[in-house]
């Protein structure tokens, strides 16, 4: 199912990026900026709801290029970051500095991301409202790092690690303007890890923004 996928995105991405490159004068008028935050879940498909998987919002920062009457390209950046702060207990088990007993501990994991995102306008774009499919490819670096202490002492015992991550998203999204440069945005979407160090892994978000012309109409 993976692969199947991959190659239906593969299928639509491939023409669309040739075609990207043949973007006229006329069409430049169309592109614009859109800078959103967008609350998080990630999950792992089971029937559990988990509070700790409600994140922080992340923001995206995206750039979306008008390829014909009904597609549009849009790529950019996407962060995600959470820092939980909890305790614990610790027994000795030969890694852990011969220490045994109560910890408090710091984790902070961070996602940076770089979606490349095809949108197909279900409705013929008009001025005031726009109705339209997105489908994308995320490439992500997961950093992760820890810090914690026993509670007897001051000494901070650290660890990091990164990784890479891919993801395959799907959604819908809605833009109404506002004037002749901005509109508000609304994007709920579903992002599928399929490679990397989280696999099968879920990543539900609703981003909201605005969208702002690069020119006037």
């Amino acid at each position: 199912m993976k692969k199947l996928i991959i190659l239906f995105i593969g299928l639509i991405f491939i023409p669309v990026l040739i075609k990207a490159q043949q973007i006229s004068e006329s069409k430049k008028r169309d592109n614009s900026i859109t800078f959103a935050y967008a609350p998080t879940y990630f999950t792992l498909f089971d029937d559990k709801l988990f509070f700790d998987d409600f994140w922080p919002p992340s923001f995206y920062l995206t750039s979306n290029f008008s390829l014909n009457e009904r597609l549009s390209f849009s790529t950019g950046v996407h962060i995600i970051f959470k820092k939980h702060v909890g305790s614990g207990l610790l027994i000795d088990n030969g890694f852990s500095a011969a220490y045994s007993g109560p910890i408090k501990s710091t984790n902070k994991i961070s996602y940076y991301g770089i979606p490349l995102r095809l949108n197909y306008y279900i409705l013929k774009p008009n001025q005031k409202f726009n109705l339209y499919a997105k489908t994308e490819i995320t490439n992500a670096l997961k950093v992760n790092y820890e810090k914690w202490a026993p509670d007897t002492n001051g000494k901070f015992y650290t660890h990091s690690d990164t990784g890479y991550n891919m993801f395959l998203g799907l959604g819908v999204g809605v833009d109404f303007k506002v004037n002749e440069r901005f509109s508000t945005v609304i994007e709920p979407g579903l992002n599928f890890s399929v490679l990397g160090v989280t696999p099968n892994v879920g990543l539900f978000d609703c981003q909201l923004g605005i969208k702002y012309a690069l020119s006037k109409k």
